[in-house]
């Protein structure tokens, strides 16, 4: 999937309060230990933040996937070009 490069710059600024990893190696965040680079991820600390995250992903048009806690999920070594995930630990309410 490709989108702009440039509209994954303006979603990192609008999110850089918030907890961000550019390039962020997927084998430290899935249980499986393997995966290349996520293009950006995101981990929010509430509802809000996930919501405002989701929000101006959609406004900026950059794919995102939200990955929970990254139980059982492969990831290429490659990484998946051009898809900004969304990494989850929410407390249940």
């Amino acid at each position: 999937m490709k989108y702009d490069k440039e509209n994954l710059a303006r979603l990192a600024k609008e999110l850089e309060i918030y907890k961000i990893k550019a390039n962020a190696p997927m084998a430290e965040y899935t249980s499986f230990r393997i995966g290349g680079p996520a293009d950006l991820l995101f981990m929010p600390s509430d509802r809000e933040q996930l919501e405002y995250g989701i929000k101006k992903a959609k406004e900026l048009d950059v794919p995102y996937m939200i990955i929970g806690n990254g139980s059982n999920l492969l990831v290429r070594d490659s990484g998946i070009e051009a898809v900004s995930y969304t990494h989850l630990t929410l407390p249940t309410t």
